[in-house]
């Protein structure tokens, strides 16, 4: 998860703008209130009376970030910069632009620079794992997410995602313990309980992985990973029928995932429910999910297709 940082947002619901500073106090005050497109007026008034005027543009930046509009959030991260070469929130801010849009080399050259310029940049050094994490060097991002957690001890966050890294290499143990910490600091945290339950499962701990993905989907009704996750626990304990069900509702909210529409065909399979399984594997294979040749005969044969 990713925080922006730098701009204090008010909450007052308006106020007179003339000068730049005016402009800019009001645009801060709409992007609170969450009116990102009032916020961008304010701002883009206030670069008019001066161009040179850097909060402006960083402060436009975080709007534009608040639209989910990351190509003219680095826009402004970058005049802000060319103003101010020091502003070490927007080196990290457009480091997370371009994270967004999958520039994780440049992403992570900004977050070099933001810590560079700070130190203790907690966010950098998170952001800067993400990254990491995102090119397979988990190595690297459990040493940044590391260096967050001694910045800000109480970053569930990072506690978070360097217990993914720790799963992602082999490290059952230490990533529940990071999921532990985690929930310990956000008892709502549902990425946590979700991801802890991964690691159960991993353990052959089908019942508890069971149990934190309950706790996820009671935080998140809406959470399609969770669903998904308990599907393939609850597979694993013969228990079709729930398999089912879960793989269907998670279908539901994201009726675009190959994975969950191949794994529930894997479960009607072994229900021997085989029109079924072929249906759900004939959608993943539309979804782009390669299919396992084997399986794939094994299901022609079961529901009499090989002929």
């Amino acid at each position: 998860m990713f925080v922006l940082t730098g701009v204090l947002f008010l909450t007052v619901s308006s106020i007179y703008a003339e000068t730049a500073e005016e402009y800019v106090t009001r645009g801060v005050i709409n992007g609170k209130q969450g009116n990102f497109t009032q916020a961008i007026s304010d701002f883009t008034k206030a670069i008019e009376i001066d161009p040179n005027y850097a909060v402006a543009y960083y402060s436009r930046g975080v709007a534009y970030d608040g639209q989910d509009n990351p190509t003219q959030a680095t826009s402004d991260y970058t005049k802000t910069i060319e103003i101010n070469p020091n502003h070490a929130d927007a080196y990290c801010n457009r480091g997370i632009a371009y994270h967004k849009q999958g520039s994780f080399t440049q992403a992570i050259s900004d977050y070099n620079k933001a810590i560079e310029i700070n130190s203790n940049n907690s966010n950098a050094y998170y952001s800067r794992g993400l990254a990491y994490a995102k090119q397979g060097n988990f190595t690297q991002a459990i040493s940044d997410f590391t260096r967050a957690i001694e910045i800000n001890p109480n970053d569930a966050d990072a506690y978070c995602d360097r217990g993914v890294a720790y799963y992602k290499q082999g490290n059952l143990l230490q990533a529940i313990s990071d999921y532990n910490k985690a929930i310990e600091i956000d008892p709502n945290y549902a990425d946590a309980y979700c991801s802890r339950g991964s690691a159960y499962s991993g353990q052959g701990n089908s019942t508890q992985a069971i149990s934190d993905y309950n706790k996820a989907i009671e935080i998140n009704p809406n959470y399609a990973v969770a669903y998904s996750n308990r599907g393939l626990a609850y597979a694993k304990q013969g228990n079709f029928t729930q398999a089912i069900s879960d793989h269907t509702k998670a279908i539901e909210i994201d009726p675009n995932d190959a994975d969950v529409y191949y794994n529930r065909g894997v479960v009607y399979y072994a229900n021997k429910e085989y029109d079924k399984a072929w249906a759900d594997v004939h959608k993943a294979e539309k979804l782009r999910y390669a299919v396992d040749a084997e399986f794939l005969n094994d299901l022609k044969k079961a529901s009499g297709r090989d002929k």
